[in-house]
């Protein structure tokens, strides 16, 4: 009987964890679809990697040379020896790509601080100027570079679904 007792127990225990792990999977899986947060068109309008290179009107990498003031709550960053990458367009625009000097952009006063001058970056500022840039640092820079340049090569990649 105390056989029987210890079988259930053990086999609640086991169901109570498996129910417990798979709601814990259902909780950290959620943010990825469920956004409250966000208006229902703009969680709808997210850009996938196409949709970033091909809406960017800057792709750059490079060493943050400076960050400083440019009002309006905005803060201008400089990279210097800047790699551009330049979108095609889609319908077989071509892309371009360009090496040296500086690139600079404008970021949120809040966003300046992950800009600290010396750092590496590769940054991705949409034309319509919408939102801070996209930031990639460190071991990020070269793989989302390679997405990047992969995307604006693309003849077949889209153009701006906004644009």
């Amino acid at each position: 009987m105390e056989d029987d007792v210890d079988h259930l127990t053990g086999r609640r225990t086991r169901t109570a964890l498996a129910a417990l792990c798979g709601a814990s999977a259902v909780v950290a899986a959620a943010p990825a679809w469920w956004r409250p947060w966000l208006p229902q068109e703009e969680a709808e309008a997210e850009l996938d990697r196409a949709g970033i290179v091909a809406c960017s009107g800057l792709i750059v990498k490079g060493t943050v040379d400076a960050a400083g003031p440019a009002g309006a709550g905005m803060v201008r960053v400089r990279l210097e020896g800047a790699r551009r990458l330049e979108p095609g367009g889609g319908s077989g625009g071509g892309s371009g790509e360009g090496s040296g000097g500086a690139a600079s952009f404008l970021v949120p006063e809040g966003d300046a601080g992950a800009y600290a001058p010396g750092g590496r970056a590769l940054v991705a500022a949409l034309r319509s100027g919408e939102g801070a840039p996209l930031l990639f640092t460190g071991a990020e820079i070269e793989p989302a570079w390679d997405w990047m340049e992969a995307e604006a090569r693309d003849p077949a990649a889209p153009s701006c679904p906004t644009a």
